[in-house]
């Protein structure tokens, strides 16, 4: 417990993570750590298992290819390796927040990734073309960077990064993309589908949202 600044095992100790996740808003954070780490650092993972994620949504479910969408968006193929998820490592005091935000930033593309998907649009791709758009005012979209990176709903980053800036530079590519899709009639399914499931998140997730001002900033791309 980061916050207590206590280890605890056993069944008490899984009591009260169980009482934590049901409260409103409640929030359990997973921690990848070293046997050898120092102790003023902590090593985190992003976000939780892409199962667990899979059990909660539902599986995106099969489409067919569309031409006109290779025309509109550019499309490549994935990669076989999964795409590497290194763990951020900075002073613990800050460990809690960080790592609920960069999870609820994860679960907010991977609902727009999987809306996306139904349509067959590779959303990874679109994210990673629209990050060249912003990063001029945010440096570490750069895809050349390789500091940030989104994959199989999880983003991983290999420096600490101000918290606003985070918020600001992902939204900003998310508004681009919501922006095309809201212009061109033709994706009209595919954009009333994601907008349908990013009210859904909004109301399951209020209350961080507000915490992190997250819910102004999405009102902003979508108008929700």
């Amino acid at each position: 417990d980061h916050i207590a600044g206590r280890l605890s095992f056993g069944e008490d100790a899984l009591r009260r993570i169980m009482i934590r996740s049901k409260e409103p808003g409640g929030v359990i954070n997973v921690y990848k750590s070293s046997r050898d780490q120092a102790s003023d650092e902590v090593y985190i993972d992003a976000a939780i298992a892409t199962e667990a994620r899979k059990m909660a949504t539902g599986a995106v479910e099969p489409a067919h290819l569309n031409n006109r969408m290779d025309d509109i968006f550019t499309r490549t193929l994935m990669a076989d390796a999964p795409m590497p998820r290194p763990s951020v490592t900075f002073n613990a005091d800050n460990v809690e927040n960080w790592t609920e935000l960069v999870g609820l930033m994860s679960e907010l593309m991977q609902t727009i990734d999987e809306s996306l998907a139904k349509s067959n649009i590779n959303f990874t791709e679109l994210f990673r073309n629209a990050c060249g758009f912003v990063s001029f005012e945010y440096a570490f979209l750069d895809p050349d960077t390789d500091i940030f990176s989104y994959g199989d709903g999880f983003i991983s980053l290999r420096q600490k990064l101000a918290s606003r800036d985070l918020i600001n530079g992902v939204m900003g590519a998310l508004a681009r993309i919501m922006r095309r899709l809201r212009e061109d009639s033709y994706f009209g399914n595919v954009h009333h589908l994601t907008m349908h499931r990013l009210r859904v998140l909004a109301n399951r997730r209020k209350i961080q949202f507000d915490t992190f001002g997250l819910g102004f900033e999405l009102q902003k791309i979508t108008g929700i």
